[in-house]
């Protein structure tokens, strides 16, 4: 049991990355569009 709370708790926190490391992949896209200058 203990090892599957550690499973699904280091999951969630691969989760967080992901979306974390996606919501900065669209910024730096904005950006870059944003860049016409």
């Amino acid at each position: 049991m203990d090892n599957n709370k550690e499973k699904t708790a280091s999951a969630k926190i691969l989760e967080k990355v992901k979306n974390r490391l996606c919501k900065e992949a669209k910024n730096n896209k904005n950006k870059k569009h944003k860049k016409i200058d």
